[in-house]
């Protein structure tokens, strides 16, 4: 293999490659970067066994070839690498790369142990979706659990309804449960149903940048993600994601509107007496002001009220902060929508459209 590569666009495409490679598997192979130089592009490839990422960037290439090379190595070599231009020369079991007087020299991997990459292997059924859409649902993965025994949760559910241009996302974690929706002007090319493992939903966002578009695959048991020169693959959760819309509560009797910066800050300073390690705050309406507050013996205590637009019944709750916290921060109006029936059912925060929703459950004791 001899490659000649602008140094800046070779980066670009080491980034999300070397995102994957991980240094956490047992199979050391998969720490590698597999570099193909063929046809004027050079294709860079991850494999984490269920996740894959594959860039491609434009080259001149005097002979065409292959090398596994640590993926860490080649990108911290590029990166130190001074000149517009890299040459990339494989031959002997390793990987010069190189740029003007200055070189770096890599061993290479042995491909028999490379496995293979989890990409689709069908290049049929690709769906466009504007990348605003899916970034705004996935930002209702806040909610997915983290709880290893309760591996159906630990993912991000996303539906794409064609019929009915919907793009829907949701994470439950059995404390709290986030649902996005984004409607869309034009109808996808499908439909489909997955859970996105937690791994790789940041992974996916990071990929999709400031992208206005990208293409999206359901496949055997995959979900891939296509943005300009980019792939990501990631294997998908079984389904047992529960039924979302049993745990949204409907008809509360009490329904706020609130300031929504003005209630972070609200919460922010009662967190500052909650008991160590639960968050917990209480919540009481009275009369359009909603009072928030926190004790402990260990802490003290903390209090302030937010004016607020009522309708419906003065009431009260015990939720936790962090949570409530975490559902505010994902909103984007300013002022936003909180529903609530007592101290034994859960919070509603949801904005004018209805299509950033979370639901808290409450807490015994704040």
């Amino acid at each position: 293999m001899d490659v000649v590569i602008d140094r800046r666009a070779l980066a670009r495409a080491l980034d999300p490659v070397a995102k994957v490679a991980t240094k956490k598997s047992t199979m050391v192979v998969l720490e590698n970067a597999h570099i193909v130089a063929r046809d004027s592009v050079l294709s860079l490839t991850a494999n984490e066994t269920h996740r894959a990422a594959r860039a491609t960037a434009p080259a001149k290439i005097a002979k065409s070839g292959e090398a596994l090379v640590s993926a860490a190595a080649i990108a911290a070599a590029v990166a130190k690498l001074g000149g517009d231009e890299v040459r990339l020369s494989a031959a002997d079991s390793s990987l010069v790369v190189s740029s003007g007087s200055a070189r770096v020299r890599l061993p290479t991997a042995r491909m028999d142990d490379w496995p293979v990459p989890p990409f689709a292997a069908t290049e049929q059924g690709w769906i466009e979706l504007p990348a605003q859409a899916l970034r705004d649902v996935f930002a209702a993965s806040y909610a997915v659990s983290s709880d290893t025994s309760r591996p159906h949760l630990g993912g991000l559910l996303l539906e794409v309804e064609g019929s009915a241009r919907t793009l829907r996302a949701c994470a439950a974690d059995g404390h709290r449960l986030a649902l996005h929706t984004s409607k869309l002007k034009e109808a996808p090319a499908g439909s489909f149903r997955v859970v996105v493992p937690s791994e790789a939903i940041s992974l996916i966002t990071k990929a999709m940048g400031d992208a206005e578009r990208v293409d999206v695959l359901r496949g055997d048991k995959l979900f891939e993600l296509r943005v300009g020169a980019l792939r990501l693959s990631t294997v998908l959760l079984d389904d047992g994601f529960p039924a979302y819309d049993r745990v949204i509560p409907t008809g509360h009797p009490t329904r706020i509107s609130a300031a929504r910066a003005e209630l972070i800050s609200a919460i922010d300073l009662a967190m500052l007496a909650s008991p160590d390690g639960s968050g917990g705050v209480s919540l009481e309406l009275a009369a359009g002001s909603l009072s928030v507050k926190a004790e402990s013996a260990e802490r003290g205590e903390a209090q302030s009220a937010v004016a607020v637009d009522q309708q419906g019944p003065d009431t009260r709750i015990a939720v936790n902060g962090v949570y409530l916290r975490h559902a505010l921060n994902a909103q984007v109006d300013d002022v936003i929508t909180v529903e609530l029936a007592g101290d034994l059912d859960p919070l509603v925060v949801v904005d004018a459209a209805r299509e950033r929703l979370n639901v808290t459950m409450p807490m015994r004791n704040a």
